[in-house]
C-alpha cells in the first residue's frame, strides 16, 4: 500500500534521462514480460534513452512496477537500467538468471579454468551496484530526482521509503482475513485464469490497516511477520494456512515455526458453529471493509 504522499501526486508525464549501464547490450527485450505488457523500446545511443512510449516512465507506472522487487527487476530491464544479458568473465558466454532472479549463474564448469561455476549479481555493473538501498526504493528516489523535486520534499520520500509500517503490538488485537480475486469460469468451462489473492489485517484498537496483493499461500506468513508488530493477538477464520491439523497435533500462527519468535498469540473463528468469538466478540467486520476498498481499487 502506498503512502498517502505518493497517493496525493499528480499523474505527470516525465522522462528519465539517465546514464546507460556501461556493459548494456544496445539490444533490448524483443518481447516483455507477460506480467508487465509493456511496448519495445529502441535505444538512440548507450548514453541516453529515445522513448517510443513514454507512458513507461509515467508517475502511475513507475509507482505500480515499484510496488513489487519482481515487477521492479522485470521493467528496469526493458528500460535498460538492468542488463538483459551478461558474459561469464571465465568462458565469455551468455550467463542464466537464477530462479530468483538475484544473480546470475554460469554452471559450465568444464569449460573454466577452475572448474568452478561462475556468478555475477543482477545489479552488477548497474547504475544500481553501489546502492545500499532496496531497488524499488532507489527507482523511487530517481523519479523524484527526474521531476525535479525540492530537496526537503525528496528527504520526505526517502523518511517514508525508511520507515516500516506495523500494526498492532502487546495487548492489541488484529484481525486478518484474505479473499480470492480470481475471476470465476463460468460453469467450469473456458480459460483458467491465474489464482491470487488479497489479503489483509485491521488493528481494532486504531483502525490502521494493511492490504496486499498475493500470489501464493506461502506468501501470507510472511507477510504477517513484516506488518504485524510483537505480542499481539491475531484473530482470523479457519483458513487452512492458519490453522489445521497434522498427526494429532494443532498447528496455528501461534505455533508455527516461521512465527514463532514473534510471540504471537492466536485466536479464530469457526463460522460453522458460531459467527461470534465467545472471548474477543465479532470478527471480520473490520477486515471485511478494508477489503472491499481494496476491491474497489482494483475494478
Amino acid at each position: 500500500m502506498l503512502s498517502p504522499l505518493f497517493e496525493a501526486a499528480p499523474p505527470a508525464r516525465l522522462t528519465l534521462w539517465l546514464p546507460h549501464s556501461h556493459s548494456q547490450s544496445s539490444r533490448l527485450l524483443r518481447k516483455p514480460p507477460a506480467t508487465l505488457r509493456l511496448p519495445v523500446m529502441s535505444t538512440a545511443s548507450p548514453y541516453q534513452y529515445h522513448l517510443d512510449d513514454e507512458s513507461l516512465f509515467a508517475m502511475d507506472t513507475v509507482l505500480k512496477v515499484t510496488s513489487e522487487q519482481a515487477l521492479c527487476v522485470e521493467w528496469c530491464i526493458v528500460v535498460g537500467l538492468i542488463d538483459r544479458e551478461k558474459c561469464c568473465p571465465k568462458c565469455q558466454l551468455l550467463m542464466r538468471r537464477a530462479p530468483t532472479r538475484k544473480r546470475w549463474r554460469c554452471c559450465r564448469r568444464t569449460q573454466h579454468a577452475d572448474g568452478k561455476e561462475a556468478s555475477r549479481g543482477l545489479l552488477t555493473d548497474s547504475f544500481f551496484n553501489e546502492s545500499k538501498l532496496q531497488l524499488c526504493s532507489t527507482v523511487r528516489l530517481l523519479l523524484g530526482w527526474a521531476m525535479r523535486l525540492p530537496q526537503e520534499q525528496a528527504a520526505e520520500w526517502a523518511e517514508l521509503l525508511r520507515s516500516e509500517f506495523k500494526i498492532g503490538g502487546d495487548g492489541m488485537v488484529v484481525e486478518i482475513d484474505e479473499t480470492s480475486l480470481s475471476k470465476k469460469r463460468k460453469y467450469n468451462q473456458g480459460r483458467h485464469y491465474e489464482e491470487f489473492w488479497l489479503f489483509g489485517g485491521v488493528d481494532r484498537g486504531t483502525g490502521r490497516w494493511f492490504g496486499r496483493v498475493v500470489r501464493t499461500k506461502a506468501m501470507l506468513l510472511p507477510i504477517i511477520k513484516r506488518f504485524i508488530e510483537h505480542r499481539t493477538h491475531i484473530m482470523s477464520d479457519m483458513f487452512a494456512t492458519y490453522v489445521c491439523e497434522r498427526g494429532n497435533k494443532q498447528h496455528t500462527l501461534e505455533n508455527n515455526r516461521t512465527l514463532l519468535s514473534m510471540r504471537y498469540s492466536h485466536s479464530w473463528v469457526n463460522h460453522s458453529l458460531n459467527f461470534v468469538d465467545p472471548v474477543y466478540g465479532p470478527m471480520g467486520n473490520e477486515d471485511q471493509t478494508a477489503h472491499q476498498v481494496d476491491e474497489r481499487d482494483e475494478q
